[in-house]
């Protein structure tokens, strides 16, 4: 009887602290998402969208002009960054 009321309270404890966590952290968001971080999130996007139209429109000039050889691509600090590892998974065995 004592371990099933421990697992009531623990559970009933546990639903009120998560829901009071939930309520507070969707405040926190709906505060956050106004009319102008929506509208300098779709700026940032489209000013970075004309950038790369830019470089992708110059290099493709020079390379129809005959001065850059299709090897030579430009990249950004995104492209930069290291390739991600592939870690092959283990064969399986049919025994065990």
């Amino acid at each position: 009887m004592i371990r099933r009321l421990f697992w009531f309270v623990s559970g009933a404890v546990a639903g009120i602290t998560g829901m009071a966590w939930l309520k507070r952290r969707a405040a926190e968001m709906r505060d956050a998402i106004t009319f102008e971080t929506v509208i300098r999130s779709l700026r940032d996007l489209a000013v970075h969208s004309f950038q790369r139209a830019g470089i992708g429109l110059s290099w493709l000039r020079g390379y129809v002009s005959g001065e850059v050889s299709p090897e030579v691509v430009q990249t950004t600090s995104a492209e930069a960054r290291p390739a991600r590892r592939h870690i092959a998974s283990r064969p399986h065995n049919s025994h065990r």
